[in-house]
């Protein structure tokens, strides 16, 4: 199971460094962490279904507020999405305070 994890996270950071020369767009919006085929989502209100490179501290089934730079022509070992979000800051659904992991 580790070794599974670790090859995931091996395979995320591998598509988002190799996506960093792609353009990005500011992003910003409500919603809520989604279990994917491979990784967890972020289903934003707005309507999309994006990757993170980062859910630190949140679990599926969450409300949070993502920032972050916007891909939407990145490849992702998630088989699913319609962009990935690098730089990901999440705050809880409130948007008024980092939620951390102890």
């Amino acid at each position: 199971m580790l070794m599974r994890v670790t090859l995931r996270a091996v395979c995320a950071l591998a598509v988002f460094l190799s996506g960093a020369a792609a353009s990005a767009d500011p992003f910003d919006d409500l919603g809520t962490l989604v279990a994917g085929v491979e990784c967890t989502l972020f289903q934003a209100d707005s309507g999309g279904l994006y990757v993170l490179d980062n859910t630190t501290g949140f679990n599926v089934g969450d409300r949070v507020r993502v920032t972050g730079d916007l891909s939407s022509d990145c490849v992702s070992a998630c088989q699913q999405g319609d962009g990935c979000i690098s730089n990901a800051y999440l705050l809880d659904g409130g948007g008024r305070c980092p939620r951390r992991s102890a």
